[in-house]
């Protein structure tokens, strides 16, 4: 009976590991504060060089009723030289896929993150300010 009960509970949900680049918008205001900084403390900054672009993985389980839940980590984001920043964002969500049979379904997801940052002119990581 238990073998009957695992079997069936594993084949009710499928597994998804979703990993890619992602866009980080507004990382470019990051960037622009902390060249500001630097200047304010008298620094020359001709120009800082960043990619905008991080690695993001985003696993979660899908289950036969449409419904889902997933984790998901990134894009790092980081900033290196006279000054350092990095911000590794983590979160949870929850799912519904409309047409769980289908190879494409429009769905919905709501889920919160928490960016666990770190560097100069960081004040914490709950309010995520930069001074300047």
């Amino acid at each position: 009976m238990v073998i009957l009960f695992a079997t069936g509970s594993a084949k009710a949900a499928d597994w998804r590991f979703p990993l890619g680049f992602t866009y980080v918008s507004g990382f470019e205001d990051v960037v622009d504060n902390y060249e500001d900084n630097l200047e304010a403390e008298g620094y020359y900054v001709e120009t800082v060089d960043y990619w905008p672009v991080g690695i993001s993985f985003h696993p979660y389980v899908q289950f036969d009723n449409g419904f889902g839940v997933g984790a998901g980590i990134g894009p790092t984001m980081i900033i290196y030289g006279d000054a350092d920043f990095f911000d590794i964002p983590i979160g949870l969500d929850v799912r519904y896929t409309f047409i769980p049979t289908a190879s494409i379904s429009p769905y919905v997801r709501i889920g919160g993150r928490n960016h666990l940052a770190s560097g100069d002119y960081v004040e914490g990581t709950k309010e995520q300010c930069l001074s300047g």
